[in-house]
C-alpha cells in the first residue's frame, strides 16, 4: 500500500499544546503509517471496500501530516487501542486517534 504523498494547501489547524507536546522532532516513517493505514482498511473493509487508490492517496496525506511527528509505537498503540475498544463499526476519524495518542501519554 506504497501511495505518494499528495501535496495539500489545506491547513491542519490549532494543535493543542498537549497534542504538540507529544510530537517529537523526528518522521514516523511513512511505512509505518502505510501498516496502521492497512490495519484500519483490513479492519474496516466494509467502510473502505468503494476507496479508490486517490481516496486512499488524500486519506495518507493527510494522516501522514498530522501523525508523522508522533513515535511509531504510540500511533501503532492508539490505532489498536481504537480497534479493540470501537463497537459502532465504524473506523476513527483523526481526532479519534489523536484522542487516543493524548490517553495513552496521560496514563503513562
Amino acid at each position: 500500500m506504497g501511495y505518494d504523498i499528495v501535496e495539500s494547501s489545506a491547513p491542519v489547524g490549532e494543535y493543542s499544546e498537549k497534542w504538540l507536546s507529544i510530537q517529537t522532532n523526528e518522521e514516523m516513517p511513512l511505512s509505518a503509517l502505510n501498516r496502521q493505514l492497512l490495519v484500519l482498511r483490513t479492519g474496516f473493509r466494509t467502510f473502505f471496500k468503494d476507496y479508490t487508490d486517490e481516496d486512499f492517496q488524500l486519506m495518507q496525506s493527510l494522516w501522514y501530516e498530522v501523525f508523522k511527528h508522533i513515535p511509531e509505537e504510540l500511533f501503532s498503540e492508539a490505532i489498536s487501542r481504537f480497534i479493540c475498544t470501537e463497537r459502532k463499526g465504524f473506523p476513527p476519524s483523526i481526532g479519534q486517534i489523536v484522542g487516543c495518542v493524548e490517553q495513552i501519554v496521560k496514563e503513562r
